[in-house]
C-alpha cells in the first residue's frame, strides 16, 4: 500500500464515522431548530470530529449552511439565541462571510451546556 493510501485508511475513522456522536447530533439539531427553515445543512469539522486533543472545554464546530442570512438571523433572534439586531449580523454576514456565532445548548447526557461554534455561509457563498 502506498504511503498516502496508509495514512487515508488511518485517518477514515475519525473523519467519515459511521455516525457522529449523539452530543455533535444534538448540538447540530439545536443550530438547525434555531436558524428554521433557512438552514440547509449543518457540518460537523474540527477537533472534536477528528479527535484531536479537544479537551472538556472544546467547542462543537460547523459550518451552517443557510438559504438567506436575513432569514437565518430572524429565526435565531425570534429563539432568544441572537441579541444583536438580525438585520446588522445579515449585513456583516453579506459583506464578509463567514460571520462566526456561538449557541448553547443542553447536553443530552445531562452534563453541562454544550458549546456549539457555528461558521454560517450561504449555500450560494459557499
Amino acid at each position: 500500500m502506498p504511503p498516502l493510501d496508509a495514512v487515508r485508511e488511518a485517518l477514515r475513522p475519525r473523519a467519515l464515522p459511521e455516525r457522529p456522536p449523539e452530543r455533535a447530533a444534538a448540538a447540530a439539531r439545536a443550530v438547525a431548530e434555531r436558524g428554521g427553515p433557512a438552514v440547509r445543512a449543518v457540518v460537523f469539522f474540527g477537533s472534536r470530529k477528528t479527535q484531536a486533543r479537544p479537551d472538556a472545554w472544546s467547542a462543537w464546530d460547523f459550518f451552517v449552511l443557510v438559504s438567506r442570512y436575513r432569514a437565518f438571523y430572524d429565526a435565531l433572534r425570534g429563539s432568544g439565541a441572537l441579541r444583536r439586531p438580525a438585520a446588522l449580523s445579515a449585513a456583516l454576514n453579506v459583506l464578509m462571510p463567514p460571520n462566526s456565532i456561538a449557541l448553547r445548548t443542553a447536553d443530552p447526557d445531562g452534563g453541562p451546556e454544550l458549546l456549539a461554534k457555528c461558521a454560517v455561509v450561504s449555500v450560494e457563498d459557499f
